[in-house]
């Protein structure tokens, strides 16, 4: 993520176009339409979840796309700057989990440290389930592969399963998930 990006986007929290509440949600409270000034609305979650199972804030700024990720937003909110070269970890391994207590710095190598010693994941080859960015099971790639079969959509795939139509057809494929075969778990 940009840092310039995500600097943006937390802006619309100090106009208070954004607010941060105590458990981590992030909520559109003002809405700008065209140039105008930005004007209260009806209060909706701003978060929209990545592909990976991550939660994001977007925002379009004088015509242009703006995204930061929910959680170091929160983290700025709560903690202030965030170094250069850290990330924000989620301590229980739970990526929607944004709660401030939940949350801490760490390096992309102390991220996966964390990932093996404390949510399980292998060192290498972390395929499937096993693998802490996926938000599918094998029976959920079983499942994909016959709704295909089936004659369903790439598209309505996706949205099922709450991923990308690119994942779906990927799936689809065998490209990912090559593991998985109908007989894994029959």
């Amino acid at each position: 993520m940009h840092k310039q990006s995500e600097l943006t986007v937390y802006k619309l929290v100090e106009t208070g176009q954004l607010e941060i509440d105590q458990e981590g949600r992030v909520w559109r409270v003002k809405r700008r339409t065209s140039r105008a000034a930005a004007k209260p609305c009806r209060k909706v979650r701003a978060e929209l979840m990545t592909s990976d199972g991550y939660l994001q804030v977007r925002a379009m700024i004088s015509g242009v796309r703006h995204c930061a990720a929910a959680a170091r937003l929160v983290w700025l909110h709560f903690h202030g700057p965030i170094p250069q070269g850290m990330t924000v970890n989620h301590i229980d391994g739970v990526k929607k989990n944004n709660r401030p207590p939940n949350l801490e710095l760490a390096t992309y190598s102390d991220q996966r440290i964390h990932a093996v010693r404390v949510l399980g994941a292998r060192h290498h080859n972390v395929q499937g389930s096993r693998n802490p960015k996926t938000t599918l099971t094998e029976e959920d790639v079983i499942s994909i592969r016959q709704l295909r079969t089936a004659g369903w959509m790439v598209k309505a795939i996706a949205k099922r399963f709450g991923i990308t139509p690119n994942a779906a057809s990927q799936i689809c494929l065998g490209t990912t998930w090559k593991h998985v075969t109908p007989s894994s778990f029959g």
